[in-house]
């Protein structure tokens, strides 16, 4: 019986694309024809379906395991099948029939992507590639490609969003592997990597828009992020793969969580590009460390008045100046006053209420942080008295409408002419996320 021929290559090919030769391993035993040495092996070839109008097909005897294809038509695609048979006698034999075209050399051919709204675009480029690079009409653009069969996906790297220009696809045909050298450069890494905004067990990480350059030649890449605590010395523990939504990242991705970290503790990341075959960039490391925070006790609350009657005086030329800035000191001056706390740890912020005339100030105080000297209990207990002060009564009750001593004192820091009401009393919170920036 007779065994199909395998293996089946290109070894050779001249660089002027009109001859290969092509190479197999024998599918039969010795013992498989009557008559000793007539194993035959037949040839033939197509032109492929993307190939030009002019190439032709044909057939070719051989006697060895190699046999020299000449007639060919430079950088065209041939399906080729090797048949194993008896010549003596003459008998039917079992046939292999390539997978893939085989090309003449350079084995090259382009194909039109054009321009892309999202980021990536799958093209089917008819024929099997091993390596395919973007072509393109200008600018610093970055893309990468995967390769799978005939499709070719291509994303870009550079910007979280597609393309104007028309960039093309330059493929190499997957069967003159063995004579081709593929593009040896190693990707670039982001120029950068922050740590902000922790949380007591969480911590974002942005990215820069470039997530990376150099990328002909990287194939299906992916971004790796990893993270570690660093230790009292300054030296890092060992790197851990990246945590809740930084675990996979995906290249439209600018910034993800990093979850489930230790409270109160320092912490650094890096990424790094990897590219399918292997090769990866240096590692970028995050351009300092971060800290998880502690839980935070806070008091919070709002007032509200007519400040836009203020704003329009002010407007037409009143001799009462008024700015945004101005309510906020005011505020942030009376809550640090009647708490009895640093000016530092007051935040507040203005909104107008839409439709109307009313202006709204919330305010917050970090009074403890919970620590290792200080339980969330004492904390939230010393938080509780700082709401006590801030939500007193006004003795007198002059001027005072809603009779509290904080709106009280707004009034008189704005010069008297708005009343203030309390919106939301002074209440107790346990902050677990970084406190707003304050001034002092």
């Amino acid at each position: 019986s007779f065994g199909k021929p395998h293996n089946i290559s290109v070894t050779e090919a001249d660089g002027e694309g009109t001859w290969l030769l092509l190479s197999w391993s024998q599918g039969s035993g010795a013992s498989s024809c009557v008559a000793p040495g007539s194993l035959v092996w037949t040839v033939g070839w197509q032109p492929s379906v993307s190939a030009g109008a002019n190439a032709q097909g044909g057939k070719k005897e051989c006697f060895a395991t190699s046999c020299n294809i000449a007639g060919l038509q430079r950088n065209t695609p041939y399906n080729f099948w090797v048949e194993e048979a008896c010549s003596s006698p003459v008998n039917l034999g079992a046939r292999t029939v390539m997978p893939t075209a085989i090309w003449t050399m350079p084995g090259e051919w382009t194909t039109l992507v054009g321009a892309c709204v999202p980021n990536t675009v799958r093209i089917d480029v008819l024929e099997t590639p091993i390596q395919c690079f973007v072509e393109k009409e200008c600018c610093l653009d970055e893309w990468f490609v995967c390769i799978s069969g005939s499709a070719v996906a291509v994303t870009r790297v550079d910007v979280p969003g597609g393309w104007g220009q028309n960039i093309k696809l330059r493929c190499i045909a997957v069967s003159l592997s063995s004579m081709v050298t593929l593009d040896p450069n190693v990707p670039l890494g982001p120029d950068w990597l922050r740590l902000v905004m922790a949380s007591t067990d969480s911590m974002k990480v942005a990215l820069p828009p470039r997530l990376s350059g150099q990328m002909q030649g990287c194939e299906c890449a992916s971004l790796h992020l990893e993270f570690t605590k660093v230790l009292g010395d300054g030296t890092d523990k060992a790197w851990q793969p990246g945590t809740g939504d930084c675990a996979s990242l995906g290249w439209l991705t600018r910034q993800c969580t990093l979850q489930g970290l230790a409270q109160d503790t320092e912490y650094r990341a890096r990424l790094q590009v990897r590219c399918q075959d292997g090769k990866q960039s240096r590692w970028t490391v995050s351009e300092t460390t971060a800290w998880t925070i502690s839980p935070v006790a806070s008091v919070g609350g709002s007032l509200s008045g007519q400040v836009a009657v203020m704003r329009r005086l002010a407007a037409a030329g009143s001799s009462q100046s008024f700015t945004e800035a101005m309510l906020v000191a005011s505020m942030r001056g009376a809550v640090a006053e009647l708490a009895g706390v640093a000016l530092s740890a007051v935040f507040a912020v203005v909104t107008s209420v839409e439709g109307s005339d009313m202006t709204r100030i919330d305010y917050e105080v970090a009074v403890a942080e919970a620590s290792a000297g200080l339980t969330e209990a004492e904390a939230t207990k010393l938080a509780a008295a700082v709401a006590a002060k801030l939500g007193i009564a006004d003795a007198s009750g002059a001027g005072n409408p809603d009779g509290s001593v904080l709106s009280a004192r707004l009034t008189v820091m704005l010069g008297g002419y708005i009343p203030i009401y309390i919106v939301i009393a002074p209440h107790t919170q346990m902050r677990r996320v970084a406190f707003p920036a304050c001034s002092a």
